[in-house]
């Protein structure tokens, strides 16, 4: 049992935690316990992993016996914060639904009890197995259940104790201590919670006044150097933003089609700028560095805002956020629609015919507009599967070309991990494992091959070049750029790896790379044992 309270209790004594929960078990007979914990813990995990793929089936479900109901359900009680910029995406919807379906259940619903008691058996089959055994539960017995899943013991804890509810299983008042531990830690969680997304952070007076003179500064330079610069973020950032949108099939102005809070770029330079300085307070940022964090301010700021926009959208067709709804601001009333069941008793009952405009005719058209109906549906439909396969083509069009640059990439480094295999075997020989071939027989089969040395102090250099005046021998401090041009036709480069940086080293090897030269590695100032061992590497003995 200890470790289930530690981490609420770890820093209170043993003694004063022994009479805490003695006073709890006292009072749990006169005082209902508090479930908003447990209810809490829950809900944060329910949503099992394959529970989140069948979300929508779910929700299709529930929304289709419960949906008048949903604000009746969301009165209930708001547990935990279910919005997508508090969690994930992926979950975002289920733990939404699963609230509403839970408040159902424990106003009585019959559906909704039925529904959760489904979803716990088929999702939670081995918990539902042990915990349907039992008649009541007292602390112990939830303890018990709680160590098989010792990750998540708040969370199992608190599912246990809510679908012991729904299953009419008992409650013995110790379980108190269980309720009152869960309520101490979801305040912990929040606590952190609150921490973590202060709303209080905001700008500081006077770094927001240094900010904003700086950036009237600047505009007021600009201004000087170029009019149609004023006001403006960075025009190749901005390029670059629309680029990425434009490969991913978005349109190039996305960015602000989303950025619902847009107030001018003089603005967002004096944010970006307040919220640079308020991390490094020190530190002096150029015009162009605030433009291109201006840029990512820009894109965050827009990721909020969908974001909200979705939050507030799935709120509104759930009807669960009473603030956004204004009777008297709407337009839409209504009451002044037609009254469809007085229509249906004044007129005989007829196949209702969409996408088909009226005709004047004697003819009975009933039939073939009927079929024509169908027919513009089915065709509509084939047209939303064209339009769907050809997006999916493009997307996998797109993740091939990026699968292609991965293989060619790995390709590239296998061919340089099996160089270093070879090169660390033939270096851990002795020189007795390798036949003793005559040095001249071995100058004279490898003098006029196409060979480029990369590296190497000056002095090796020197001395190789005497005995190999063909090669190529590349001093890598002298190329801040390298041309790749300088490799075509060489039979083969070696890296001489105990005079290369690694900088200089990732510039040559990718133009190897891309002209396909075989390459091998060097490390030996000995140059008798460095022309054994190209000899022995080129294959001529």
């Amino acid at each position: 049992m200890d470790h289930f309270f530690n981490d609420i209790f770890g820093d209170m004594p043993d003694k004063t935690m022994g009479i805490f929960m003695q006073a709890a078990l006292q009072s749990s007979g006169n005082v209902a316990p508090n479930t908003i914990g447990a209810d809490y813990f829950f809900l944060e995990n329910f949503v099992t992993d394959d529970m989140r793929w069948d979300i929508p089936y779910i929700t299709k479900d529930f929304l289709q016996h419960c949906y008048n109901k949903i604000p009746e359900f969301n009165d209930v009680g708001w547990y935990f914060e279910d919005t997508l910029e508090r969690g994930f995406s992926d979950t975002f919807l289920g733990k939404k639904i699963m609230r509403l379906i839970y408040n159902g259940a424990k106003l009585k619903d019959e559906y909704c009890r039925e529904l959760i008691i489904y979803l716990y058996k088929t999702y939670h089959k081995k918990e539902y197995n042990q915990l349907k055994r039992f008649k009541s539960l007292s602390a112990d017995d939830v303890l018990d259940l709680v160590d098989s899943d010792y990750d998540f013991m708040e969370s199992t804890a608190g599912r246990i104790l809510g679908m012991s509810t729904f299953l009419n299983i008992k409650q013995e008042d110790s379980c108190s201590v269980i309720y009152l531990t869960l309520e101490k830690q979801r305040e912990k969680w929040l606590e952190y919670d609150d921490e973590q997304y202060d709303d209080s952070l905001g700008y500081p007076d006077e770094i927001w006044k240094e900010a904003e003179k700086q950036v009237q500064e600047w505009e007021a330079q600009e201004e000087k150097k170029d009019l149609r610069r004023q006001h403006r973020i960075n025009r190749k950032d901005e390029e670059f933003v629309s680029d990425c949108f434009k490969y991913l099939h978005f349109p190039e102005d996305y960015l602000y089609r989303i950025y619902e809070t847009y107030m001018g770029t003089p603005i967002e330079l004096t944010r970006t700028l307040s919220l640079l300085k308020m991390r490094h307070p020190n530190k002096d940022y150029t015009f162009e560095e605030v433009q291109k964090y201006a840029v990512l301010y820009s894109l965050t700021t827009g990721l909020r805002d969908l974001t909200e926009l979705f939050n507030r959208t799935v709120d509104q067709l759930l009807s669960i956020d009473d603030d956004i709804f204004d009777d008297e601001e709407s337009s839409f009333d209504p009451s002044k629609i037609n009254d469809r069941e007085s229509s249906a008793k004044q007129a005989p009952a007829q196949k209702i015919v969409t996408n088909v405009a009226p005709i004047d005719t004697d003819a009975k058209p009933e039939d073939y507009l009927a079929e024509i109906a169908e027919l513009r549906k089915k065709l509509n439909r084939k047209e939303q599967e064209v339009s769907q396969l050809r997006e999916e083509t493009k997307i996998l069009k797109l993740h091939h070309k990026e699968a292609e640059s991965l293989v060619e990439k790995y390709e590239s480094e296998r061919e340089e991990l099996i160089a270093l295999r070879n090169f660390a075997y033939k270096a851990s020989l002795d020189d007795n494992d390798i036949a003793t071939i005559d040095k001249d027989q071995m100058i004279s089969a490898i003098s006029d091959l196409e060979i480029v040395i990369i590296g190497g102090h000056v002095n090796w250099i020197n001395k190789l070049k005497k005995q190999f005046p063909k090669w190529m021998f590349i001093d890598p401090d002298a190329y801040k750029t390298v041309d790749g041009k300088m490799l075509d036709s060489k039979a083969k480069v070696y890296f001489y790896t105990d005079y290369l940086s690694h900088i200089t080293y990732n510039k040559f090897i990718a133009a190897v790379r891309e002209r396909n030269i075989q390459f091998g590695y060097l490390a030996s100032v000995n140059i008798d044992y460095v022309t054994r061992h190209i000899y022995e590497d080129i294959g001529q003995g």
